[in-house]
């Protein structure tokens, strides 16, 4: 009996040792993982500051005796800058790099529909630079590293829908307090860090982003109510103490063409046209499908899913009518004539506007 249970002490013991060893074998390894992670984040972090101080150096010698100066009408091989703006033209399909660079004057860029491609450092030292208008992109997939480099006023970047990779440092200023909130759609998958030059706000419409390399650079994340646990889960994993809110609804309906495409809607739309030109086809009912038109006037997908958003609760505010607005001059709608439909659809509706 006591032959026995020596052999079975041994043997637990045996049992035990191994997973214990074999414990340590796992946690070492997971170890040796974060650690070759970090250091080639540390790595990348001191080889993009490297090659700021380079291009930094590089802009001022390189414009130092012929910088662009403040006008009226500036000529750039993408448009004209006037009194600050520059509509880049249409058929554009990429932006070389340093192509905008140190032009003083510019405040604000619109961005083509046809816009396929970024390098980096398209724009540098763009000290007067406030806002990158991408609403009409659709086409473009790829944000590159250090896209903004340099002195800069972007407060606000609103990713375009359709982009699926932001690199690293891609909205970039000196000046590491300098605040910045990134609107990120639902098409981001990847998202590299900021290295530590902003105080960052992130709005996530999204499930998608992994979050680790973000938590040094944020000052505030806030993701759609449904996502929340899932970012919340990241946080505990990640052990961040960045605060996490989520958009409330009317938030997220200002930005509604960040969550979705207008796939399902399109479909509906063609749908409802084809009916409609059946309808017309017809000589025995050509005049009620006329007024049948005239009575319920759609635009485009974007333009419907917004105006779907913003009048769920009953109330326009001015805000969300402005933002419908402009999205409709985006794709080229004459704004006196659209606000004129527009109010004809908040009245047939029965929606209250904020006065």
């Amino acid at each position: 009996m006591g032959l026995f249970k020596q052999l079975f002490d041994d043997a637990t013991s045996s049992i035990k040792d191994a997973m214990e060893q074999r414990k340590n074998e796992i946690q070492e390894s997971i170890n040796q993982r974060k650690q070759e992670l970090q250091d080639n984040l540390n790595q990348r972090k001191q080889e993009l500051q490297e090659r700021m101080g380079l291009r930094k150096e590089e802009a001022r010698n390189s414009f130092s005796s012929n910088r662009p100066t403040a006008s009226s009408e500036i000529k750039t091989d993408y448009g004209v800058i006037k009194n600050g703006v520059l509509e880049i033209e249409e058929g554009i399909t990429e932006l070389k790099d340093a192509s905008l660079a140190s032009y003083k004057s510019l405040k604000k860029v619109v961005f083509p529909s046809s816009l396929t491609s970024l390098e980096t450092h398209v724009f540098e030292d763009n000290t007067q630079l406030e806002t990158l208008d991408f609403r009409k992109v659709t086409k473009l997939e790829y944000i590159p590293d250090a896209f903004v480099f340099g002195d800069n006023n972007i407060k606000e970047f609103i990713i375009p829908y359709g982009v699926k990779h932001v690199g690293s440092a891609s909205i970039c200023n000196i000046e590491s307090s300098h605040p910045l909130d990134v609107y990120v759609p639902a098409t981001v998958k990847e998202f590299e860090p900021f290295v530590g030059y902003h105080s960052v706000t992130f709005h996530f419409f999204t499930p998608d982003v992994d979050i680790e390399w973000l938590i040094d650079d944020a000052k505030q994340f806030y993701v759609l109510e449904k996502d929340y646990f899932k970012y919340e889960r990241q946080l505990r994993q990640y052990g961040g103490d960045v605060p996490l809110g989520h958009m409330t609804d009317r938030f997220a309906a200002m930005y509604y063409y960040l969550m979705e495409a207008p796939e399902e809607e399109q479909e509906q739309e063609e749908e409802t046209q084809t009916k409609a030109e059946t309808t017309v086809s017809d000589n025995t009912t050509t005049e009620k499908a006329q007024s049948a038109d005239e009575e319920q006037i759609k635009f485009s997908p974007r333009i419907e899913a917004l105006i779907k958003s913003a009048f769920r609760d009953g109330v326009l505010t001015k805000k969300e009518k402005e933002i419908i607005i402009k999205r409709a001059v985006a794709e080229g709608e004459d704004a006196d004539e659209f606000e004129l439909l527009l109010s004809s659809r908040i009245a047939d509706d029965g929606i209250k506007e904020e006065e």
